[in-house]
């Protein structure tokens, strides 16, 4: 018996529905949802949330003022800098090398 599945990823969840083909109809056999909240912000910022960026692997990584460092060349050799992580947790660091 063939077996689908269809993944949906939406601006708040990821879903999942796996169904088998029985007799020409389909019977689901697992559902899954997770959420994402992806879209939280969108449309006041035009931006995916960045908690949802984090979440998925991804860092934020500012100068001492907060600024969020987009090049390289926002930067100058020494200077020190922080790395937002997911759950908030935030790592110092100091400029060794810039390329």
């Amino acid at each position: 018996m063939p077996v689908f599945a269809a993944v949906d990823i939406g601006a708040n969840s990821v879903r999942l529905k796996i169904a088998q083909l029985t007799r020409g109809r389909l019977r689901v056999v697992h559902e899954d949802r997770e959420v994402t909240r992806l879209g939280a912000s969108v449309f006041q910022t035009g931006l995916l949330a960045p908690e949802a960026t984090l979440q998925r692997g991804y860092s934020v990584t500012m100068d001492r003022h907060g600024n969020v460092l987009r090049s390289s060349s926002d930067i100058e050799l020494g200077a020190e800098i922080s790395t937002l992580l997911a759950g908030g947790s935030k790592l110092g660091s100091r400029v060794t090398k810039v390329d």
